[in-house]
């Protein structure tokens, strides 16, 4: 008989443990992973001889990028920065944790019961986060990881007497157990919370509240409070989509003595960028002048925003994500596309820009601190 096996969603689990931790934790709701290895190698040739003298080996890159739904568990950022001491970007920076991947035999239903085998990834630092709301597809979550050790069970190859134990010692189990239904269900276009209840505003003049989607006012349809205001049982702005992106790069810090790294600290000032997209009911569009449409007095000497005021921008969904990018994002660029002769509408992307400012809570944060932090998160917009 003819062999059918193979590796596929249903037989493979991603679990997230705090560094140094064996409780691991698995990632609810994943829908994709990929995985690589990049080894740098440097070529020394000698005089003599045009065969290679030698190929020298640099620090091992493992990376791994997941994605996820957003249903009310955990988020992978937060499963990811469990030692974390607040939960801006800066409280989390330097959180490492271990990532598991377990695979299972192809006729299982389930990941559960003991793995074929599992690939243990130590040492891990988040990097590229980004989320996203639309209007055809589930709301997502994607992270990205850099590390350096990535071990095998039980892999024969390992020579080293200390990663031999290493491997020989992954214990990482089955995680498909309990209730699987996800607590607050798979989040969609009806999900992203438009409604608010706060009556104050912040400095932006846009509405102060922790809970509710709240988006410049330049964009087609949304109030001069950065509200959507639901009018004639429809909302006035046609958002399509919003995405997220926080671009994060990291460097290593190295030393004489050792290949390890002794750290890798995210490279600040990190820029966070929102696109959002909208089939706009008028033109959508945004006056822009080479004097300044805000210069009232059309002066050279002008020292103030030319054409673009900061805006706030906070994203809340159902599943309980809120995103908090502070109030200093200023519109980047704008694209108006679409309306053609093929009977398509026009459509308009704007795309905002800010720095540093990226906090993102969820009531189902695992952290020590994350009830308290989910309790107090007004006090995160300020």
């Amino acid at each position: 008989m003819a062999r059918c096996d193979r590796i596929y969603f249903a037989v493979q689990q991603l679990a997230i443990a705090k560094e140094g931790s064996s409780t691991y934790t698995a990632v609810k709701g994943a829908q994709t992973l990929s995985l690589g290895l990049d080894v740098p190698l440097q070529e020394i040739f000698e005089l003599g001889k045009l065969e290679v003298y030698q190929q020298l080996e640099d620090l091992p890159d493992t990376n791994v990028t997941v994605d996820k739904v957003l249903d009310g568990n955990p988020l992978i950022y937060h499963l990811a920065t469990r030692d974390a001491s607040t939960p801006t970007l800066a409280g989390r920076a330097n959180a490492r944790c271990s990532l598991a991947l377990s695979v299972f035999d192809s006729t299982n239903d389930a990941a559960s019961g003991v793995p074929e085998y599992t690939v243990q990834m130590t040492g891990m630092y988040y990097q590229n986060i980004s989320y996203t709301f639309s209007v055809g597809d589930a709301f997502r979550e994607s992270v990205g990881f850099i590390g350096n050790d990535i071990l095998v069970s039980n892999d024969p190859k390992i020579l080293n007497t200390t990663d031999q134990a290493r491997s020989t010692g992954i214990t990482v189990n089955g995680q498909f157990t309990g209730v699987q239904d996800p607590p607050d269900g798979v989040n969609r276009k009806q999900h992203l919370i438009f409604a608010y209840d706060a009556v104050s505003l912040d400095s932006n003049g846009q509405v102060a509240e922790p809970d509710a989607t709240i988006l410049p006012n330049i964009i087609d349809g949304i109030s001069n409070s950065g509200t959507n205001e639901f009018v004639d049982n429809a909302y006035n702005s046609n958002v399509q989509s919003i995405t997220v992106s926080a671009n994060i790069t990291r460097e290593r810090t190295d030393q004489l003595g050792t290949l390890e790294p002794v750290c890798r600290y995210i490279q600040f000032p990190v820029e966070i960028t929102t696109e959002i997209q909208v089939v706009p009911r008028s033109h959508g569009l945004v006056s822009a002048t080479a004097n300044g449409i805000l210069n009232t007095g059309n002066s050279a000497c002008w020292n103030g925003d030319m054409n673009l005021k900061n805006h706030t921008i906070r994203v809340a969904s159902c599943e309980g994500t809120r995103i908090y990018l502070g109030k200093k994002n200023k519109l980047q660029s704008l694209n108006y596309s679409g309306g053609d002769a093929g009977g398509g509408s026009v459509n308009v992307s704007y795309t905002f820009r800010t720095f540093n400012d990226f906090t993102v809570m969820h009531d189902a944060d695992p952290h020590t601190s994350g009830a308290t932090w989910w309790t107090n998160r007004a006090s995160y917009l300020l």
